[in-house]
């Protein structure tokens, strides 16, 4: 047996003597094991059923694990960016600016003086309006969203509930601790309606909006994708090998099917469909991929 020690810590066993594929297909299991745990890390764990989501990837490899974490969580789409390799810089030149701000206050609700609570706000909400000056953002742009931190009394772990704005008054906080039992009882299956409650922290976040320049979108036609067949090739996938078309992703047009098994190569990335799937090219030029083959 043969111990493989993946750069990010993890290892798996190997019995000696088996072939380059097999390790390398081990070593994707394992990577895919990672990422899939991360995945149910912010969806499954936090109340969020994977089965009601597409799963969108992006960077270089990316659309390579699509699929199969798809698969592993019971997600029916893919959706693969146009590209996918400068997704985050891309979304770096189009996001607001944003800046968050948190203030310690540990209370039990009902000793909190609705007063209290609205001055520490307004503090906040004064630094970040004057961080967005100084950034030249108009002040008709800055959006601030005001949340608390709350627990149970004697809980160890806080859910982040959303707040109103303008003033603070005592209904208010009823129906932030509505909320925040409406909130408990989707994480976590139940809610104590009876039990007191605690705030351990204030938050709000300050957006600065900025414009965004509208996506180009294409008329849907329903050409056959051999215009971007670049070749067909044996591919090994999951233990065999299987004669795969390889396609260019600039020359994939909106409408286009295709079925796999396929390879859809292009300069920032590559994506893979095994078998069982399919995808259309939608007006965006987005690949949307059906995992269980659905056109």
């Amino acid at each position: 047996m043969i111990r493989i020690t993946l750069p990010d810590g993890s290892a798996r066993d190997v019995e000696e003597g088996a072939s380059f594929l097999e390790v390398a297909e081990g070593i994707i299991r394992v990577v895919n094991a990672n990422m899939a745990r991360g995945i149910r890390f912010v969806s499954v764990e936090k109340g969020h059923d994977p089965r009601e989501f597409a799963l969108v990837c992006f960077g270089g490899n990316g659309p390579l694990h699509g699929v199969e974490l798809a698969e592993e969580l019971a997600i029916p789409k893919v959706v693969i960016p146009f590209a996918p390799g400068v997704n985050c810089a891309y979304g770096l030149l189009m996001a607001d600016f944003r800046h968050d701000y948190v203030r310690t206050c540990v209370k039990r609700l009902s000793e909190v003086r609705p007063e209290e609570i609205h001055a520490l706000y307004e503090e906040m909400e004064t630094i970040g309006r004057a961080r967005m000056k100084d950034a030249e953002i108009s002040g008709r742009d800055v959006v601030i969203n005001r949340s608390l931190d709350m627990r149970y009394y004697g809980q160890g772990y806080e859910l982040e509930v959303p707040v109103a704005s303008g003033r603070i008054a005592r209904q208010e906080l009823k129906a932030v601790e509505n909320r925040f039992h409406s909130r408990h009882k989707k994480n976590y299956g139940f809610s104590k309606r009876s039990e007191a409650t605690e705030i351990v922290n204030l938050r709000i976040t300050s957006l600065g909006l900025l414009p965004k320049p509208e996506l180009p979108k294409e008329p849907l036609e329903n050409e056959n994708p051999r215009q971007a067949l670049k070749e067909r090739r044996q591919v090994f996938l999951r233990g065999k090998y299987y004669t795969t078309a390889i396609y260019d992703r600039e020359k994939l047009h909106p409408g286009m099917f295709i079925t796999g098994p396929a390879i859809i190569e292009q300069k920032d990335s590559t994506t893979l469909l095994f078998p069982a799937n399919s995808a259309r090219i939608d007006k965006y030029r987005n690949i949307i991929i059906n995992v269980k083959g659905e056109k």
